[in-house]
This record gives structure tokens, sequence and C-alpha cells, in this order.
């Protein structure tokens, strides 16, 4: 038997008083002009989005359903699966990532970042997947749920602009 902790919004991250709820979205795409001489004539689909609280972090998915024409060849499917973890300290994240083109696949990432909580220090990336790399993440890097709750933060206090680097796999 396993038991999670109640989630309590309030006390999930020090970085900010921001509360988050979890959440899911499904967006409708299509493309709305071209460049001339462009050969792409078409992108349309879409796009599902879920964000949802775990025991110790939250838990994102995003599927993405597109479909590209292009002029003179045959349309592409394409479907990308990513799936994240983000601890609710912003300080560590997980995540993998498939990409299908017409059901072939195309690419896969898999990896874990790391990022201290002090904004003066370097984080880090480790992908597993297609091949074991290292890279270095700059200092105040911030995961994609820990730069919306800043963000959040940001336009409560008033802020018009909000620059940060933001790694999401």
């Amino acid at each position: 038997l396993f038991v999670c902790p109640q989630y309590n919004a309030a006390q999930a991250s020090p970085l900010t008083s921001s509360k988050l709820a979890g959440h899911k979205a499904v967006y409708e795409i299509h493309m709305t002009g071209n460049k001339i001489g462009s050969q792409v004539i078409g992108v349309n689909g879409k796009l599902m989005y879920s964000a949802r609280p775990s025991c110790d972090g939250w838990i994102t998915d995003h599927q993405f359903l597109l479909t590209y024409e292009y002029t003179g060849t045959p349309r592409v499917d394409v479907e990308t699966k990513i799936a994240s973890f983000e601890s609710y300290d912003g300080s560590r994240m997980t995540f993998s990532s498939i990409r299908r083109g017409n059901g072939e696949i195309i690419e896969r990432i898999r990896g874990n970042a790391e990022m201290p909580l002090q904004t003066v220090k370097a984080g880090s990336v480790q992908y597993i997947i297609p091949e074991q790399t290292a890279l270095d993440l700059s200092a105040g890097t911030l995961f994609p749920i820990a730069h919306t709750r800043e963000l959040i933060a940001a336009a409560e206090a008033g802020k018009k602009v909000f620059h940060v680097n933001v790694f999401d796999g």
C-alpha cells in the first residue's frame, strides 16, 4: 500500500506564494497564412495538455497531433508526446518525448535535470536517450512549472516584462 500525503499548493514551493491548480486543456491549431514562396501550405491539428499534482511534484503531459501540407509532396502527420515530472521546489525534472511522422518514430528523448535552489549556481542535464550526454544549465534557469509560478508572481507584482531561461527538456 502506498499513501500519498494530501497535496497542499500553499506549501508546495518556496519559490513564490502563487498557488497552481491541476488542469487539462485542448487547443485547435490552424495555420492562418504563409509567406510567398513557402513550401508549407497548411498546418492543422490539436494540442492536448494536462498538469496534475502528485506526491512529490507536478506531472505534465503534452500531445501534439499535427498535419503538415507541403507544395508538391504528400502531407505529413506528426504526433509528439511529451511527459515530465517537476519537483514542487523546482530543483528536479525528468522528461521524455517521442515524435512520430506518419506512424514511424522520428525522435526519442529522455533525461533528467537538476537546478540548485540557489539561483547563483548552474544546473545540469543528463540525457539518457538518444545518447548519454551531459549539459550545463545557466544559473537562474527555471523548469516549466517553476517558470509559471514566477511568471504569475511577477504579474501580481505589476511587472510588465519578465526575463528568465526556461528548460523543458
